[in-house]
């Protein structure tokens, strides 16, 4: 089970060392065991833009302009003791209007963090939407590293699901 991601700026700009199922933005981990990790992402692709021009005589030619990713928007938990400290972290990421890396296994992105919308029940389980604008996908010289097992990973979160409900800490 991989519990975190180094993250190594390669000589190309790619990042290297994401582990695959593993969440990063900027420097704050999605935890797999704690059930972090969204069931779905979003679209990691992207799309290009193209100029399509006909002519008379049935003649067509079109134009490249670039592949450019799409938005990225998911919904999660954050879950634990800390998960206060770490929604705060979130949002200074999106208050500060600065780029951060993006990675999810192999895939990884620049961009901005244009809204992030934590809505607190309890301060060790907040439900948030976030929408991460990517300006480039910098995935090559990112490696596949092999992935936990599925019985590895029920395990896990089985554990921190009985941990959460069963032994969450103090009362509030």
């Amino acid at each position: 089970m991989s519990g975190t991601i180094t993250v190594i700026s390669g000589a190309n700009g790619g990042f290297t060392g994401a582990a695959l199922g593993v969440l990063q933005l900027g420097p704050v981990v999605f935890s797999e065991a704690l059930l972090e990790v969204p069931q779905s992402l979003g679209s990691l692709g992207g799309h290009q833009v193209i100029a399509t021009h006909d002519f008379p005589g049935g003649v067509r030619t079109q134009q490249t302009f670039g592949a450019f990713p799409d938005v990225i928007e998911w919904s999660g938990y954050f879950t634990g003791t800390n998960a206060w400290d770490r929604v705060a972290q979130v949002d200074l990421i999106r208050a500060a209007g600065k780029e951060v890396p993006l990675i999810y296994g192999s895939k990884a992105f620049l961009g901005l963090v244009s809204v992030f919308t934590p809505k607190p029940g309890h301060q060790w389980l907040v439900p948030y939407n976030i929408r991460f604008e990517p300006r480039v996908d910098i995935s090559q010289g990112v490696p596949q590293q092999p992935q936990p097992t599925p019985e590895e990973q029920l395990n896990t979160q089985t554990a921190a699901l009985s941990s959460l409900l069963y032994g969450g800490g103090p009362s509030a």
